[in-house]
């Protein structure tokens, strides 16, 4: 005589199947959505880095000396600070 087995089917399931295909569906949706999202800030920026590219060489176009004194400027600004910076981390070793 052979035992028949029998599987019983747990009535969860059915729902965890049903829960799985949910959260995959979630997932996907909030991918789709956020590779919209992440594009479209992306070509806001680069329109924005065009617009402020072309601003910049109109300023330079219509006042070079201004331009250049403000780029020297910049510079000795930065040349100082970076300078000080280091001059400071010298001093601890």
């Amino acid at each position: 005589m052979t035992k028949k087995k029998t599987t019983k089917r747990n009535p969860m399931t059915g729902d965890l199947k049903r829960l799985k295909s949910a959260i995959e569906s979630t997932a996907k949706s909030a991918r789709k959505q956020a590779k919209r999202s992440i594009k479209t800030s992306y070509d806001q920026a680069k329109d924005e880095a065009y617009h402020l590219q072309d601003n910049v060489e109109d300023f330079v176009a219509h006042k070079p000396g201004q331009a250049i004194g403000i780029a020297l400027l910049s510079g000795a600004i930065l040349g100082f600070a970076m300078r000080h910076k280091w001059a400071r981390r010298g001093r601890r070793s």
